[in-house]
């Protein structure tokens, strides 16, 4: 075989939730003259996984004869309160992170004085939600998709004092918790997600309330 340069190619593949509609894709391509850095957004859904890939080959300054090792690790995260270190750093606590409980003991928490605070949209809160539930929008829909309610911490602070014990929850659970992080950073300590969101309230048979054409 004739000589030639050593080549080393590396594959990842994770997939994490978003807080923004979408799924994001990133491929990173480098060698020794040139590098590349290639983004795609596509498939509209507010909670979706993205699928974050770097692909990396190097020269080294060597001449063998041709080998090629290739590896690929591929890791899902299925449970929508994992989060990317590489994306979530800009917006991780100040101090601590955010606890996140699962549904049974949300319920228990709110059952015990806690307040539960619903983040989803006025339109979803209004389909149906757990009992005396207190509801700030975290995003709204707008033509251009989902953003975020730039007004959350003062309406929050309007209803809420810093010292209450508030149990988060949205939807799934990825909502909620950004809105965690926010509130953690604006001094509310004593903020725990619900993870699982609304859906996984209702699928534990736990009491909500729903319009009246709908009871």
């Amino acid at each position: 075989m004739s000589g030639g340069k050593q080549s080393i190619s590396l594959q990842i593949e994770r997939t994490y939730p978003l807080i923004n509609e979408g799924i994001l894709s990133v491929c990173l391509t480098q060698n020794a003259a040139k590098s590349s850095l290639v983004t795609r957004h596509s498939s509209p859904s507010l909670d979706p996984p993205f699928f974050l890939g770097f692909g990396y080959t190097a020269y080294p300054d060597c001449y063998k004869s041709p080998t090629t090792t290739t590896t690929t690790t591929t890791t899902t995260h299925k449970n929508p309160q994992i989060f990317s270190p590489f994306l979530m750093a800009s917006s991780s606590p100040s101090s601590g992170g955010v606890e996140t409980v699962d549904v049974g003991a949300a319920k228990s928490l709110v059952g015990s004085g806690h307040l539960y605070l619903d983040v989803r949209t006025i339109e979803e809160f209004n389909k149906g939600h757990p009992e005396n539930a207190l509801n700030v929008p975290y995003m709204f829909f707008t033509p251009q998709g989902r953003e975020t309610n730039p007004q959350f911490l003062e309406q929050v602070s309007s209803i809420c004092s810093k010292d209450d014990f508030i149990v988060v929850g949205c939807q799934s659970g990825v909502r909620s918790h950004h809105a965690c992080v926010d509130l953690l950073n604006a001094g509310f300590q004593n903020v725990k997600n619900m993870g699982g969101g609304y859906a996984a309230w209702v699928d534990n048979g736990f009491a909500v309330k729903k319009p009246q054409q709908e009871l």
